[in-house]
């Protein structure tokens, strides 16, 4: 199958055709953003997501959730947990719902460094959308929403 390039086709497949770059641009350009503040902080890029994970979250979570969110396995972010741990950026406590399961929590005091370039990548991200409206917004977010479900089919051989 043939690609099409950008300059062939109607105005809307041209445009497809930019947002499909820019897409691509856009992930490859925020994967190496937070691998190198991880390099900086002299973490593992899969640790600093998980930092960012847990402050967005901002409560305790299950390993489960970290599982499901970070696409690991069981064993990998057993590994995880006991480095962020072992550092001092998480605490596994137990879960006042479930007393054979734990919840892990952030100590944001001791992962500050961490998180604060973890907020500014974030904000460098929200600086464009400052100049949109809600309802532009809201569009965006369908859109991706739709894009990450049919990329989760495709990745689990569904499409």
């Amino acid at each position: 199958m043939r690609l099409r390039s950008s300059s062939e086709g109607t105005g809307r497949d041209r445009d497809s055709f930019r947002i499909g770059l820019a897409l691509h641009d856009m992930v490859q350009r925020m994967v190496t953003a937070r691998e190198r503040a991880a390099r900086d902080e002299n973490l593992h890029p899969t640790d600093f997501g998980c930092l960012g994970f847990l402050y967005r979250a901002g409560r305790p979570v299950s390993p489960k959730e970290i599982i499901a969110f970070m696409g690991l396995t069981s064993g990998s972010a057993t590994a995880l947990l006991d480095r962020l741990e072992k550092a001092g950026y998480v605490h596994r406590i137990p879960n006042p719902d479930d007393r054979r399961s734990v919840l892990v929590t952030l100590d944001e005091e001791r992962a500050a460094v961490a998180l604060e370039r973890y907020r500014e990548i974030a904000e460098t991200y929200r600086e464009a959308t400052d100049r949109l409206g809600d309802e532009q917004i809201a569009v965006i977010a369908d859109f991706l929403e739709q894009m990450s479900a049919l990329a989760k089919k495709a990745g689990e051989g569904k499409a």
